[in-house]
């Protein structure tokens, strides 16, 4: 926003920014003594409205502190400064009786309880925990009576020492960490036989002090049930829970839940509930902007981001009296969790941070507010939340996945941000336009209705092309939306229909990602607001169809996504098998389109795999795009082939020598097996050992447009036993195929002959240049050899090798280079897609609900099917529900191996029998058409790892290996696949290649939208 100079002297120096609007700011310092820099720092500041001293009267806006432990009493003005009415903090039982019987307050208990007092501000007090005299340890829970009148006559001597103090919650986490000894055998009932000691000695004496309890972590239920079915409730004022979770939508569902469960034991009537703590632990991320320099100013503004959502839905459902935020500063191992900086940060002293500006803010504009409700709107990701304040309309407004509305008013509104920053928008035609994205914004004033979309809309998510203009797309049907966006400081003009916009002068030359915000002025008035992402993209790719077409041309396919130019191409170097070479060439890959380069790489063996690397060069300054392919040329001879076991009608039909091919586990294995075609059949020939057995998988090449899209899903794989005995081991259907076999025993050899009717399974005639996917396997007793991964390993079709039928003599094309245009598959990004399903928002206790189901997956992938469709391996036999199944922290969705369980935003795989166990999430699609499935898959950095994996109607689609000492610990992943209506998507995280379940717990969140 601004820089300056300003001089240091006697050893300071007085920085003016100039800044007079609210908000919050970082300042980067440099120090030079002449021209030479002697020192350099980042810290931040903030400017916010005054505290109104109304605020700290009554306000349920508080935080937790931990002077008990030592903090230094000076942070609370700049708590108070926010607005901030009530900190939550502990006199320790163990420090106060030291000596059996006999209290000494410490002095750190007078100076922090003398200084909230005298800034009008009050404690909650939190009686914790155990002392050794009474509970054995410091954090035993009271569980005799001589224990519980101990505790209680605790309680009272801080009541008696205190006697402001008017809130006292019993407790913390009981159900958690902190209740060790006789008492954890039975938490719920030795919690309730401590209240129904504490509480009618804390009323006799002070009967203006409100009693908190349960006092649990979480919301667990089933626990806090256990309490009030052992008589519990009565004894208590108000319901403590800690609502952690990973994101806060979802959170007013379990307060309902929980209001209805206090109804249930309270005779129909609601008891107040405190959030005693919340918060949120980020990961330690940083913009580019500030790499390096310690603020983590990206991980602060997640934290702001969920303080406000999180606190705006506690306060929508009416019953939630009291939220204290964790923590009032960062503190050892809760870095980046506070309000304020800690106080030996570099960046200063209890330095602002983001948080703390978001918080002052929340205050501002919702003290005094009672909750109206959610807007009706029909996407579920959009939430606009309603509050009142003596006839004052207050909306808070967000979305978790980017959205449009527009807001029917027939006067100006003011729109606050969450820094507090504010803007009046006036209506246009009797409307003003919102982008909203998780960063929530305040509007006050009178809104008669909210529209989704509306005549104005910029969507949350856009691309430009890497080294193109930088730029994005509106919508407007309008005309009278005519002005400009303002946008990084530039005005781009709009003339009421929709159009790209560039804006000049921005680095396109990396990938990047920005978070933008903008303003559309209408007759040189805001009308509307609102962030978005903007993503640098590189639109050029290389496509997984990568393949040899002859014995010596490799053919690679170039894709280009983009929607807005072409690429001029200025040369190509490829390599097969470390012997490489450069060409130049002259050509342009025009937009949405493909292009195929087929390589002279020299004539290769066929079936033996080979590495080819090859780098598209393109001039402008433009990186080469780089492709690196594990390929084989594997011909498929059209023969008539006779099964008589005899191997004559098999000449010329090139082999695969087991030994040279196949990639064997175990001691090595001899053999060679060969393969052929006919007009409707696949032929195969095998000779083998004679213990051993023979398999193969065949699937369609579902990667190339000539197939049709309702096959994409079936494959087949059949075994044939030492003793010719032929089972189908997975058919789409759960059909047998009728494959025809002979088996000869020849010396110390068996020699398999197999027919089956490829054209009747794959729905394909077989015909040259057509290609299909294979894999084999020999199995001998501990022995194996695989050609093509996907049965031995992974079981799936994308494991297979890629077949090529052949007619008459194998194709060589000589030396040459050739490009050639081809038609744009349909797999380009674009920029609007229609959110449909969230892992996490829609998480539920029943399955079925938001369309999504949680279960596990035992099985071999070879599941035949119940007889209700689809019959496919991973949909109906193979997954298993999981049961719901109450524990002391909640509900958790449970399968039968030990530790596989699911939670709103966590998965567990197990071992059963000696198998791997998958956990899987799935959902059911209400469409047919393409859909986008994005999110990530995050480790924690113990254990050696699991695979995170999405398979589409039993077929993988995607699989990535996650932590471990050799993967990187959170993975990013997006993919867009074809679904009809009932398809089934699965999420599943597995134990990984070692089978290890230690430390497998995995954060999964999926966000899955229409690609249209």
């Amino acid at each position: 926003m601004g820089r300056g100079q300003t001089k240091v002297e006697s050893g300071t120096a007085y920085v003016r920014p100039g800044v007079e609007t609210r908000g919050y700011f970082t300042l980067r310092l440099a120090s030079y003594t002449g021209e030479e820099k002697v020192g350099e720092g980042m810290t931040s500041f903030a400017i916010i409205a005054p505290a109104d001293p109304k605020l700290l009267s009554n306000s349920p806006f508080g935080a937790m502190t931990h002077f008990a432990q030592g903090w230094d009493i000076d942070l609370l003005p700049l708590l108070a400064k926010a607005g901030i009415a009530s900190v939550r903090d502990e006199h320790y039982w163990e420090h106060l009786e030291r000596t059996k019987g006999v209290f000494e307050f410490p002095a750190v208990s007078d100076q922090y309880m003398s200084e909230v007092k005298r800034l009008g501000m009050d404690v909650m007090y939190a009686a914790t925990f155990g002392n050794p005299h009474y509970t054995g340890t410091w954090d035993g829970a009271p569980a005799t009576p001589e224990a519980r009148e101990a505790y209680a006559n605790y309680v009272l001597q801080v009541l008696d020492r205190y006697p402001e103090l008017k809130t006292a919650e019993i407790w913390n986490e009981y159900n958690g960490s902190w209740c060790a000894g006789e008492a954890s055998t039975d938490r719920p009932r030795y919690y309730a036989e401590m209240m129904k000691v504490v509480y009618p000695r804390i009323k006799a004496a002070h009967p203006d002090v409100q009693v908190g309890g349960c006092a649990t972590v979480l919301i667990p239920m089933p626990y806090i049930e256990g309490i009030f079915k052992h008589g519990g409730l009565p004894y208590m004022d108000a319901v403590v829970i800690h609502p952690y979770r990973m994101q806060p939508e979802g959170v007013e569902v379990e307060i309902a839940e929980l209001q209805e469960l206090i109804r249930r034991y309270n005779d129909g009537r609601d008891k107040p509930i405190w959030v005693t703590e919340t918060g949120a632990m980020p990961k330690q991320e940083e913009y580019e902007w500030e790499r390096g320099s310690g603020m983590f100013e990206k991980a602060r503004a997640h934290v702001a981001r969920y303080l406000v959502r999180q606190y705006t839905l506690l306060h929508s459902t009416g019953t939630v009296e009291r939220i204290y935020w964790y923590l009032a500063r960062d503190y050892n191992e809760f870095k980046l969790m506070g309000l304020l900086r800690d106080a030996k940060d570099p960046a200063g002293r209890y330095a602002v941070a983001s948080p703390y500006v978001a918080y002052a803010n929340l205050i501002r504009q919702l003290h005094g507010t009672r909750p109206v409700g959610r807007a009706s709107v029909e996407s579920k990701f959009t939430y606009i939340m309603q509050f009142d304040r003596d006839g004052e309309q207050v909306r808070v407004c967000w979305a978790t996945q980017p959205a449009s509305v527009a807001l029917q008013v027939s006067e100006p509104v003011a729109v606050v941000d969450m820094m507090g920053y504010e803007r009046t928008l006036a209506p246009v035609a009797g409307h003003v336009y919102l982008t909203l994205s998780d960063s929530p914004v305040y509007v006050i004033g009178r809104v008669e209705k909210v529209i989704e979309g509306g005549a104005f809309r910029l969507a949350g998510q856009q691309t430009t092309d890497l080294l193109a203009p930088y730029g994005f797309n509106v919508e407007i049907t309008d005309p009278a939306i005519r002005g400009a966006i303002r946008v990084l400081g530039k005005d781009l003009p709009v003339d009421g229909r929709g159009t790209r916009l560039t804006i000049d002068g921005v680095d396109t030359s990396q990938l990047r990602r920005d978070e933008l915000s903008y303003v559309l002025m209408v007759n040189g008035r805001p009308a509307g607001m609102g962030q978005f992402q903007l993503s640098v993209v590189d639109p050029l790719s290389f496509s997984g169809a990568s393949d040899f077409i002859a014995a010596d041309t490799l053919r690679l396919i170039l894709a280009n996504e983009s929607y807005r130019q072409g690429y001029q191409v200025a040369g190509l170097e490829w390599s097969l098998n470390d012997l490489g070479r450069t060409v130049a060439v002259e050509t342009t890959i025009p937009e949405r389109s493909e292009f195929e380069l087929d390589l002279p790489v020299g004539e290769v063996q066929p079936y033996r795999s080979c590495v080819a690397e090859c780098a598209v060069l393109f001039g402008g300054g433009r990186r080469p795009v780089r492709h690196r392919v594990d390929a084989s040329y594997n011909p498929c001879i059209k023969r008539d082939v006779t099964l008589d076991g005899d191997e004559t009608d098999w000449a010329q039909v090139p082999e695969m020598d087991v030994a040279q091919c196949f990639q064997a586990r175990g001691e090595p294995m001899a053999g060679k097996v060969r393969i052929a075609w006919s007009e409707r059949e696949l032929h195969l020939f095998a000779r083998v050992s004679a213990k051993a057995s023979f398999q193969f998988a065949i699937a369609p090449d579902y990667r190339g447009k000539w197939i049709e899209a309702d096959n994409l899903r079936g494959w087949y794989e059949i075994r044939v036993d030492a003793n010719g005995a032929v089972t189908t081991i997975q058919s789409p259907s759960g059909e047998r195929v009728s494959a025809k076999a002979v088996t000869k025993q020849v010396d110390d050899q068996v020699v398999h002959e197999i027919s089956v009717p490829i054209a009747d399974m794959l729905q394909l005639e077989p015909k040259a240049d057509a290609s299909f996917r294979l894999a084999l396997l020999i199995e001998d007793g501990q022995r194996s050899a695989a050609w093509g991964s996907g049965i031995r390993d992974g079981h799936t079709p994308d494991g297979f090798r890629i077949c090529r039928f052949v007619d008459g003599e194998l194709p060589v094309h000589g030396e040459r280079l050739v490009i050639t245009p081809r038609e744009m598959m349909q797999r380009a990004r674009v920029n609007e897609v229609t959110p449909l399903a969230d892992s996490v928002d829609d998480y539920s206790q029943t399955q079925g609900k938001n369309r999504w189901f949680y279960g596990y997956y035992a099985g071999d992938g070879k599941g035949q099917g119940d007889g209700q469709a689809p019959h496919r391996p991973y949909t109906d036999d193979d997954f298993r529900p999981m049961v719901h199944e109450q524990t002391i922290w909640g509900y958790t969705w449970k399968g039968d191996a030990p530790f596989n369980t699911q939670s709103a935003d966590s998965m567990h795989p197990g071992r059963l029998d000696g198998r791997d166990v998958w956990a899987v999430r799935r959902w059911q699609s209400p469409i047919t058409g393409t859909v986008r499935i994005a999110g990530r898959f995050i480790r924690g950095e113990q254990g050696d790892g699991i695979d995170g994996k999405i398979l589409v109607d039993g077929v993988l689609v995607y699989s990535t290996p996650v932590g471990g000492p050799s993967h990187p610990g959170e993975v990013d992943f997006e993919v867009d696949v074809p679904v009809v209506t009932g398809s089934l998507v699965d999420i599943a995280v597995t134990p990984g290649g070692a089978s290890n379940i230690d430390y497998d717990v995995t954060v999964v969140r999926a966000k899955i939208s229409r690609v249209q």
